[in-house]
């Protein structure tokens, strides 16, 4: 930069030049802190990235162990309904076998006394 050749000339020359460099050091500092800051974007995005994947690997074990526990769930209603089944089975077993000692001591009863009836006949025939 050329001043006038005057001494207030040079002197503003002098602090013009002075501004200028004063502006291409902020400007180097300024695009050394936008390359920082990309940097840490970049940081924080592989960061960001990281925790996603992370999360997601945790929802699909988180899935998997609600799948499981949905199918153990249908297993034990399964098994519940199979042992109120067995149970009244059971149940109707038990009245068929007292049924079916009723209707034997019945007949025993029957027969007891179809016996001593036979018995006193034979003893009139005598």
């Amino acid at each position: 930069f050329k001043g006038q050749n005057t001494v207030g000339g040079d002197d503003n020359a002098e602090e013009l030049n002075t501004l200028y460099e004063k502006l291409g050091l902020m400007t180097q500092e300024l695009e050394d802190k936008e390359m920082e800051l990309a940097a840490a974007q970049e940081t924080i995005l592989a960061l960001n990235a990281d925790s996603i994947n992370s999360n997601m690997r945790e929802l699909d074990k988180d899935g998997t162990l609600q799948a499981q526990l949905a199918e153990v769930t249908d297993e034990l209603i399964e098994l519940r309904d199979k042992h109120a089944a067995a149970e009244e089975h059971i149940q109707e077993l038990t009245e068929a076998l007292e049924r079916a000692e009723q209707s034997m001591l019945k007949q025993s009863e029957e027969s007891n006394a179809k016996e001593e009836d036979l018995i006193n006949l034979t003893k009139q025939l005598r």
